[in-house]
């Protein structure tokens, strides 16, 4: 658990810093504006800029995918970070259920080991992916007839836990009348 935070306090590092680059600020300004910003409203800004003002033309795939890389493993990772231990002795147990939202729900997340480990090694991999596109950006700004390569795209992550699906009971679905 303690790679998974590092690794995903870089990817919060990393995302920022990116946005910073995006709207072309730096430094202490881009600080700033960044400090206590969450996640979501960082890639969200990041996504209008590219949607509205289309800046980084041949970067905005790369940008869109670094955000939905980004908003993925954050989701896993919170999955792991926001816990209540499983029945037992809650010092030699790996069973996590979800302890988000108003409800207590007794939803078994999958913690083993290896469920950590690879949580782990693909936010790495995301703090890899936005490193490498933070360093194209900054690269393409300082030397504007640069060939550097953006990074390859990842796949991205599978979900750790989704939550099973609701039957609607009550209402079918009425067919479409064919006649006017």
């Amino acid at each position: 658990m303690g790679v998974l935070t590092v690794r995903w306090n870089l990817c919060e590092t990393l995302i920022a810093l990116i946005l910073h680059e995006v709207f072309n600020i730096g430094g202490q300004e881009g600080r700033i504006i960044t400090h206590d910003m969450t996640v979501p409203a960082i890639c969200e800004r990041i996504k209008n800029h590219v949607l509205i003002m289309r800046s980084q033309k041949k970067a905005n795939p790369a940008l869109l995918h670094a955000i939905e890389l980004v908003d993925l493993n954050r989701i896993n990772r919170n999955q792991l970070t926001h816990f209540m231990p499983g029945d037992g002795d809650p010092f030699n147990t790996v069973a996590f259920y979800r302890n988000k939202g108003p409800l207590i729900k007794h939803d078994l997340i999958p913690s083993s080991t290896p469920d950590i480990r690879r949580v782990a090694d693909d936010i790495g991999d995301c703090g890899t992916y936005l490193s490498d596109l933070l360093g194209y950006l900054w690269h393409k700004r300082s030397f504007p007839r640069s060939r550097r390569p953006l990074p390859q795209r990842l796949p991205l992550p599978k979900p750790l836990w989704s939550p099973p699906q609701q039957v609607r009971k009550g209402r079918t679905p009425q067919r479409k009348s064919s006649s006017p």
